[in-house]
């Protein structure tokens, strides 16, 4: 490839679509072609007024992924400011292009966990861990191909986050087994999806920590933020309004209303 990415103006166009709702008529140079481009436009983003790093999403976790999507590496991407609220949350419909209801496993940072050639351990992480939360996110993806779009594309687009709705925080959340933890999720009072913890392989906290020990090259996880470790559920798309309540059981459940 002769031409540049434009790193810069890609992620304002990014972030232009989202906040209005749109799809991106196209990348202002060409596409990004090498996933260390994608994060590179997620540090662009995330420098952009308003639009602090609020937490992360994990994705590309096992072999099967990476061979899919191309990219040899665990993914992930920036939840930002914008797009974060906790439950009860309450969103516009028309903000979204085409968004999927997932359910997911999130855990908040106490401390830090910079890059360090020294794998972490399960108990390093655990210990950097202050709480646990059961989340819902938004999927929505601003690019003209949509949920078929090329992988390092779709990557470069938060991933097609849309919104991160966390719940409840569990500051005991090592008494339970997330494995087996069960999730509803209702849809204006109909069951839509069922699933478990396991889903995420076999416990949503191993999520955790292969993000750990494959952060994001341009920055450092830090204290104060959260991270979801994908979804248990299958996504669930819809069209108009609706309220939307995931039910974790003991570990609480998370409400999001689009009006």
């Amino acid at each position: 490839m002769s031409e540049s990415c434009d790193v810069e103006a890609s992620a304002r166009d990014l972030m232009a679509a989202r906040m209005s709702a749109r799809t991106m008529a196209g990348w202002p140079s060409r596409p990004p072609g090498a996933f260390w481009e994608a994060f590179a436009i997620h540090a662009a983003a995330a420098r952009l007024p308003g639009h602090s790093v609020t937490g992360w999403k994990v994705g590309n976790v096992t072999e099967e992924q990476r061979t899919k999507s191309g990219i040899p590496t665990v993914t992930c991407a920036p939840l930002l400011a914008p797009w974060t609220k906790a439950s009860p949350a309450r969103f516009e419909r028309a903000k979204f292009l085409a968004p999927k209801i997932e359910c997911e496993f999130a855990f908040a940072l106490a401390k830090d966990l910079p890059a360090r050639k020294t794998p972490y351990s399960h108990a390093e992480v655990a210990d950097a861990v202050g709480a646990m939360h059961p989340a819902v996110e938004i999927v929505d993806i601003r690019l003209a191909g949509g949920y078929a779009s090329p992988a390092v594309e779709a990557l470069a687009d938060c991933m097609a986050s849309g919104g991160f709705v966390p719940g409840p925080a569990s500051r005991d959340w090592r008494k339970f087994d997330l494995g087996k933890a069960g999730i509803v999720l209702s849809a204006d009072g109909r069951e839509v999806a069922r699933a478990t913890g396991a889903v995420i392989l076999g416990n949503p906290f191993e999520a955790l920590v292969l993000l750990a020990n494959n952060p994001p090259p341009w920055t450092t996880l830090a204290a104060g933020q959260i991270v979801t470790t994908g979804s248990c559920t299958v996504p669930f798309a819809f069209d108009g309004p609706g309220t939307f309540v995931a039910d974790y059981g003991a570990l609480g459940s998370v409400s999001v209303v689009f009006a």
